[in-house]
């Protein structure tokens, strides 16, 4: 169901329409991202810190600034556009060329890590869950060199990486028309849970070790600028595009409302705004007008915006309320792993999630945070609880906005695409709600049981209530002590 269709919610966003100043940026060049075969696993990255380097991988399922910048666009001629490929909603992927002899790779991109890891013949390629990846042959390339430097990359799974520092050719086409020479990497020759992957470009902010690939680019002159943009698809749809060196208004569902840009803290090297508020729908107020299902933080959450990433990992303490106001009206289960389920994709017992950042909210309409599995009978519920006292956003929202990656002006730009139900509410039209966040207690945990026992539990609410209860409360506290 989408967003459209909650007619209190439409009602809100006609009124949210501003016209904002046009200006222009360069041109660009888009590269596709494309769709490929199903496979087994049901893949979620997260985020494990391994210093000097930061990447992640899990699996969850089997089978500073404090203004907000916002502008209307110009149109922009496309400088580099690539394709590409959405992997069952999971994880998005493009076509590299790596070498003198040009071997094809097919490489994830993801904004949460900070370099390319190309792994070696040396590693292990047998599994069940996929077909046989390409494999780096650094014996074949004249333009391969060892820096000598041993380094690694563990994650949080368990999964790792290891091996050397290493340089080549690195091209989005086979032509190598555009080619980032003498780019540094990761080349792996000891791997544990790799089996499926070709490779990986982090496109993380800067880092010192490693070179982000559009900073190289613009340093050989391929490019005006390092800001690079994507474009998500939805669901079933090949149409997913990164775009290097600027962005590209006609992905914009209304380009004369532009952009709206979020200042970035400084959290490391990751993309990462604050996150002010929280709400689930627009309405549920109690009697005092408060209402409890949207909370303000007194200390704003870091959040990570994470294109390896699928689902969206909320804040430990968060969570626990959150996921209570979201599967209220609902029937629910949980996987051993975490991630909350339902049988079907109805978005009609769902409401809109909004996130506060800079001086706007940004929706997720139940059409988006809700898609099945690769397995009958299963609805993924797109929130599960990080076990870090931060966010982890990844393409459960990233899919509703157009976003902009600007390192140089320490800021994401975030608009709604093409095809997209989200909108973006400004502040003034919805203020940041009185209620402020506070964990949940063993005292909140009495009082719930004492609420159900004296109104009953419906068939409807004993998973979205009792459940949670039973579940997620104890999850809390244990996170708490």
């Amino acid at each position: 169901m989408k967003l459209s269709k909650h007619k209190a919610l439409i009602f809100v966003i006609v009124l949210l329409q501003q016209a904002l100043q046009s200006t222009a940026e360069p041109s660009i060049i888009t590269i596709p991202l494309e769709k490929t075969k199903k496979r087994k696993t049901f893949g979620i990255k997260h985020r494990f810190r391994h210093p000097p380097l930061q990447d992640k991988q899990r699996s969850v399922l089997e089978g500073v600034e404090d203004v907000i910048h916002r502008f209307t666009l110009g149109s922009g001629e496309p400088e580099l556009d690539v394709d590409i490929r959405n992997h069952e909603n999971t994880i998005y992927s493009a076509k590299l060329f790596v070498g003198s002899n040009l071997q094809e790779f097919d490489t994830y991109i993801d904004t949460g890590s900070n370099l390319l890891v190309l792994l070696g013949t040396e590693t292990s390629r047998s599994s069940n869950d996929c077909e046989l990846p390409a494999r780096f042959d650094n014996t074949t390339s004249s333009t391969f060199a060892l820096t000598g430097y041993n380094d690694s990359i563990s994650y949080m799974s368990g999964y790792f990486v290891s091996g050397f520092k290493a340089s080549d050719t690195v091209s989005i086409d086979s032509s190598q028309t555009i080619k980032a020479t003498d780019f540094s990497f990761l080349y792996g020759i000891i791997d544990g849970g790799f089996e499926c992957f070709e490779a990986l470009l982090g496109m993380m902010r800067t880092d010192e070790t490693y070179p982000q690939f559009q900073e190289q680019l613009q340093a050989q002159g391929k490019i005006d600028s390092k800001v690079f943009s994507l474009y998500l698809s939805d669901y079933g749809n090949d149409t997913s595009s990164l775009q290097l060196g600027g962005y590209d208004t006609s992905y914009l569902r209304n380009p004369l409302k532009g952009i709206t840009y979020v200042p970035l803290s400084f959290y490391f090297n990751f993309w990462a705004p604050k996150i002010n508020a929280v709400r689930v729908g627009l309405s549920d107020y109690d009697y005092d007008g408060q209402t409890e299902t949207a909370w303000s933080f007194t200390t704003p959450n870091f959040a990570v915006m994470d294109s390896g990433t699928t689902l969206i990992y909320t804040h430990n303490k968060v969570f626990p309320k959150l996921i209570k106001a979201i599967v209220k009206n609902a029937v629910v289960k949980k996987t051993k792993e975490g991630v909350y389920y339902t049988e079907q994709c109805d978005g009609k017992r769902f409401k809109p999630v909004l996130l506060q950042m800079g001086d706007a909210w940004f929706t997720i309409p139940p059409s988006k945070y809700l898609f099945p599995s690769l397995l009958p009978g299963i609805c993924i519920i797109g929130f599960i609880q990080s076990p870090l006292d931060d966010w982890t956003i990844g393409d459960v929202f990233l899919r509703n906005y157009y976003s902009v990656w600007d390192h140089d002006n320490n800021r994401i730009g975030l608009s709604p695409h093409k095809t997209s139900s989200a909108d973006v509410i400004p502040l003034e039209l919805l203020p940041v709600p009185r209620n402020q966040f506070q964990p949940t207690t063993a005292m909140d945990t009495a009082w719930e049981v004492i609420r159900y026992v004296w109104y009953g539990i419906t068939t409807v609410s004993l998973f979205g209530s009792a459940f949670f209860l039973a579940d997620v409360i104890i999850a809390s506290i244990i996170h708490m002590a």
